[in-house]
């Protein structure tokens, strides 16, 4: 500033013609392909809090990174085979964008590559340990794969990270149901639900509990609740 004090007043001028407003405030949105960008550098923290602005890396250094993430979150209809290739080339250039990670298992899932799937999101916790989202989804793939008691240690860990997550609520409560905990299932369901009415999953859950056990005026309000 002291040494082109011309191009301070210049660029000041510019600054109060388009009538900036501070950092924070008025915020525009953000599309889905700048949003996956920013995610995939490192820019927007994941459900685990913020992020500190000393450490995030210098974009200028991810030209390359930022178009193909670009490219990829533009792509549709793609097939898994296809965008998994994509992602490991973007991987490649950045090993620890944790979307990037995401998507990838998503992919593998879907090519049911299950048991790759599994290790990759378990590489993904451990190097988020601070991250619900990784420990939600190896909740789903052991409900999946028949281990509700598996995936109750997982959804343990994701709520002791983020106590009120909605998925993790849900898969605990059908986790419960299906380890034959039904007690403890609708004590923490119900409560849940009273706190986050909202939560659709968990209603839907209590919903088809209290059906099976025919109790059809609360499986009702929970059913109502849920396609409303």
């Amino acid at each position: 500033a002291s040494a082109r004090p011309e191009d301070v007043k210049r660029l000041t001028g510019v600054l109060e013609g388009l009538h900036a407003a501070p950092p924070g405030e008025g915020a525009a949105p953000v599309d889905a392909a700048t949003l996956a960008q920013l995610q995939a550098l490192g820019y927007m923290p994941g459900s685990s809090g913020g992020v500190d602005p000393f450490t995030l890396p210098d974009p200028t250094e991810f030209g390359p990174l930022l178009k193909g993430v670009d490219s990829l979150s533009r792509s549709r209809g793609i097939s898994a085979t296809v965008a998994e290739e994509k992602l490991n080339e973007l991987l490649r250039m950045k090993p620890d964008a944790y979307e990037l990670r995401m998507r990838k298992s998503h992919s593998l899932v879907k090519q049911g590559r299950i048991d790759e799937a599994r290790v990759f999101v378990e590489e993904t916790a451990a190097m988020f340990p601070d991250d619900a989202r990784p420990f939600v989804q190896l909740a789903g793939m052991a409900m999946e794969d028949g281990n509700p008691t598996r995936a109750l240690e997982y959804t343990g860990r994701a709520l002791d990270i983020s106590p009120t997550d909605r998925l993790a609520r849900e898969l605990a409560v059908e986790s419960q149901l299906r380890a034959g905990l039904a007690e403890d299932a609708i004590a923490s369901g119900t409560v849940w639900f009273e706190e986050d009415p909202a939560n659709l999953g968990l209603a839907a859950a209590l919903g088809r509990f209290w059906l099976y056990k025919r109790d059809y005026a609360r499986a009702e309000g929970y059913l109502r609740g849920a396609t409303a």
